[in-house]
């Protein structure tokens, strides 16, 4: 899989051996690798907005910078033989913060994630101000992490009938179409969906 980025000037490349590269599309150098994938990667994205790389490889859903380091990562599967077939990035402002990671499954439900602050307390004084240190929040007796949050879930089938079902066609591709309004979805069936996207 592959995904290319010409405002960072970057490919990401991702492969069945577990290697996920990132190169320079200018010079087609290599600049890092991506480690720790545990299975073959299935799918990788990039962001321009901020050059934000996502990296797919079973349930596994890891998320990074443009310079390789490790933003944050989670296992997605409700179930034994569920994976990540596709993802993308809703690109509509750097800042915003309805800007979400859309990944697509065999179990045919597409996920959508964010990223989130969350507080690892410890037993320090609390009393010290907030502040910002790289990706980082610190407060004195604190730790503020990044942490992907499931958002929501897409479910053709729910919506059909009513009833929860997680035996779907895979979906096999996603798109954000030009305008923000609508996620296009492919699935194993050879159809095509569109969801609306609200406000």
């Amino acid at each position: 899989c592959l995904a290319a980025s010409a405002t960072y000037g970057v490919i990401v490349s991702g492969s069945l051996d577990r290697t996920c590269i990132v190169w320079d599309l200018n010079q087609l150098i290599y600049i890092t690798q991506l480690p720790g994938h545990e299975t073959g990667l299935s799918c990788v994205a990039l962001n321009d907005l901020t050059g934000d790389i996502v990296s797919c490889a079973g349930a596994h859903l890891y998320i990074w910078t443009v310079n390789g380091q490790a933003i944050a990562n989670i296992n997605t599967a409700c179930g034994p033989d569920e994976y990540i077939l596709c993802c993308c990035f809703s690109e509509l402002n750097e800042w915003d913060s309805h800007s979400v990671i859309i990944a697509g499954s065999t179990d045919g439900i597409v996920r959508l994630w964010k990223l989130e602050y969350s507080d690892t307390t410890t037993n320090e004084d609390e009393t010290s101000p907030l502040r910002c240190v790289s990706s980082k929040m610190h407060k004195k007796g604190n730790k503020w992490e990044k942490h992907l949050v499931l958002c929501r879930e897409l479910n053709r089938i729910a919506v059909q009938t009513g009833k929860r079902n997680r035996n779907g066609p895979a979906v096999t591709a996603l798109a954000v179409s030009r305008n923000h309004s609508k996620l296009l979805v492919g699935d194993a069936s050879g159809r095509i969906y569109s969801w609306s996207v609200e406000g």
